[in-house]
């Protein structure tokens, strides 16, 4: 149902006016449907970031405790509602022909069930067997082994046993990149469970979830004992993510760093990234026993911001 604002027709959402929560001496106004998730005097959320531990920025001013909704479709005083980064879709992240691959596992129009791209994922456990990435340089990725193939859940998810299933992608790692997955964690890690990686022996590429139920990583020589988070992510949904670019490398969790240091050694460029598990010498390791909604490679190391953008786009679907 259309509301009014300031004679403006606005789609699809309501405005309030939170008057606890201030702004330059002004009260912040609060994009809202109704919905699950209180905010303010008990009104009721749908489909919002709340920004409230540090400055964001939307058309380049500071916001602080407000609350943007991240579905550009909606509109304010004619304009698209977009995260308050700027980011309209995490696609942008490849606007300038990088190279990478980026999976959504609610675009059933890119799974297919066999690993040569035909019959269509269409109903819940259905086998993906072949995954195409929307972004121009249109990775796939493929599970020629029927029982490895991962189950497409509702509502949009791939899920791992951690046993065998796993995709291998065509994209090979580079000198410099960013791993991201939006993800459910195990419960109950017995090892480290790789989310993505190639080379898992010498020249190192991956990142995980360790046995400790922390977030690790692993670049050149350096292995999940050093590069390493200090939280427990066992049983919870989040996004992860690595990134490195010959000098520094770095671990974060929904958008927040908790990782960074020098990067010891170079990544192997020869063996092709593997979702779900480890790639050396062709051999797949490590599996992760999770469900993984998001995934993304890109061969740059993405900036702060981009990651927090990124995160926000991710957990707002």
């Amino acid at each position: 149902m259309a509301s009014i604002f300031n004679e403006q027709r606005v789609l699809g959402v309501r405005i309030v006016a939170d008057g606890t929560t201030m702004y330059n001496g002004l009260p912040v106004i609060g994009l809202y449907d109704a919905g699950a998730v209180l905010f303010g005097n008990n009104l009721r959320t749908l489909s919002v970031n709340v920004i409230s531990t540090a400055d964001a920025m939307y058309n380049d001013q500071p916001v602080r405790g407000a609350v943007v909704i991240s579905d550009g479709r909606k509109m304010y005083k004619n304009q698209p509602v977009i995260p308050v980064s700027g980011i309209v879709s995490d696609a942008s992240l490849f606007a300038n022909g990088e190279d990478g691959f980026l999976f959504n596992f609610s675009q059933t129009g890119l799974l297919f069930q066999n690993s040569n791209g035909t019959t269509p994922v269409a109903a819940d456990s259905d086998p993906i067997g072949w995954a195409k990435s929307p972004v121009a340089s249109q990775r796939i990725a493929t599970q020629d082994t029927a029982s490895a193939r991962p189950f497409w859940k509702t509502p949009n998810f791939a899920r791992l046993d951690g046993a065998d299933d796993n995709w291998l992608t065509t994209l090979n790692p580079s000198a410099a990149m960013s791993l991201f997955s939006r993800i459910n964690m195990p419960a109950a890690p017995s090892t480290t469970h790789i989310i993505a990686g190639a080379q898992v022996s010498v020249d190192r590429l991956y990142y995980g979830i360790t046995a400790a139920g922390k977030l690790g990583g692993s670049v050149g020589v350096n292995v999940t004992n050093t590069i390493v988070g200090t939280n427990d992510l066992r049983g919870r949904k989040l996004t992860v993510g690595m990134t490195f670019d010959g000098t520094t490398v770095k671990l974060f969790e929904d958008g927040v760093a908790v990782y960074s240091g020098g990067q010891n050694g170079v990544v192997g460029t020869a063996a092709p990234i593997r979702i779900g598990a480890g790639n050396q010498g062709g051999v797949a390791s490590n599996f992760f026993p999770g469900d993984i909604f998001n995934a993304l490679a890109i061969n740059r190391a993405l900036s702060p911001a981009e990651i927090l953008s990124l995160t926000n786009y991710w957990n707002a679907q």
